[in-house]
């Protein structure tokens, strides 16, 4: 069984000018701009899947979806906030993705360093999530 690689990079825009909550404005994959942020048709299904599983795993936020169609409650850091939305804007089930793993370690977004890392145990491969 050969491998799959698969690599890209995702950029985000994140504004909070003149609201109190930061949201996603802009996207960028693999250096191309994808003209809606929140249109899921206009990035590649294996990449959707991918960044949905990135941004899941990769938070210390958290998601809570109510039993009555009340508004979702999105917990974290401003930014994290902000990606967490964006992923459930593109249909992310936040605990669906959340328990395909274990979380071993989270060290939260450094807003000096741009990133944060969670250590993952997957199908018993240990992956690192920047």
């Amino acid at each position: 069984m050969g491998k799959i690689i698969v690599k890209y990079s995702v950029f985000l825009i994140i504004s909070n000018l003149f609201v109190v909550q930061m949201t996603v404005v802009e996207v960028f994959i693999c250096g191309e701009k994808i003209v809606s942020s929140n249109n899921r048709s206009s990035i590649p299904p294996a990449v959707t899947s991918l960044l949905l599983e990135g941004i899941a795993q990769n938070t210390t936020g958290t998601v809570f979806m109510p039993e009555h169609g009340e508004d979702t409650l999105v917990s974290g850091s401003p930014t994290e906030k902000a990606i967490l939305q964006w992923g459930l804007d593109l249909g992310m089930n936040f605990d669906a993705v959340r328990s395909k793993s274990s979380v071993i370690h989270a060290y939260p977004f450094d807003s000096v360093k741009k990133q944060g890392v969670v250590v993952n145990l997957v199908m018993g491969y240990i992956l690192f999530q920047v």
